[in-house]
């Protein structure tokens, strides 16, 4: 059972810690309430079930960083608890929808622990947003890249 609070207990954790640490300079678009419906229903709608438990597909992993690479003021730390809530909504879904809801029905969300898609979907997407942010603002420095529309 320890593997729930490594899956999605620490998840849970550092989204809270993230949220209410920049919860003053928090900057989302109105792109990014799409972005994050569409990482939503990717993540309920485009899973199955195998031997080892549900797979998810989270284009947050992919959305995110994008968001955080072309809108220079777009809070790129809560990449992570956009994407955790993503992912942890979408395996609830699953969970729900496939009837696993049954005696210890949350044992199975996050259960893979420190490899479950609750804990490593959320890190992969802060790295990633961090990475093109700090790239966004290399490539606007060196004039190669410009976003005037989305400043």
């Amino acid at each position: 059972m320890p593997s729930v609070w490594y899956g999605t207990g620490i998840p849970i954790l550092v989204s809270v810690v993230l949220v209410l640490a920049f919860k003053k300079n928090i900057h989302i678009p109105t792109v990014a309430i799409v972005f994050f419906v569409l990482s939503l229903l990717a993540d309920i709608f485009i899973s199955h079930w195998s031997a080892t438990g549900l797979h998810q597909l989270s284009i947050g992993v992919i959305l995110w960083p994008l968001l955080a690479l072309v809108v220079p003021r777009f809070s790129w730390p809560m990449a992570y608890p956009l994407t955790f809530t993503s992912n942890v909504l979408g395996d609830l879904w699953g969970a729900g929808w496939y009837f696993h809801f049954s005696g210890l029905w949350w044992a199975g969300i996050g259960g893979a622990g420190f490899y479950d898609g609750n804990f490593v979907n959320p890190l992969t997407a802060l790295l990633c947003a961090g990475a093109c942010h700090y790239l966004g603002i290399f490539l606007r420095w060196k004039r190669i890249f410009t976003t005037k529309m989305y400043s």
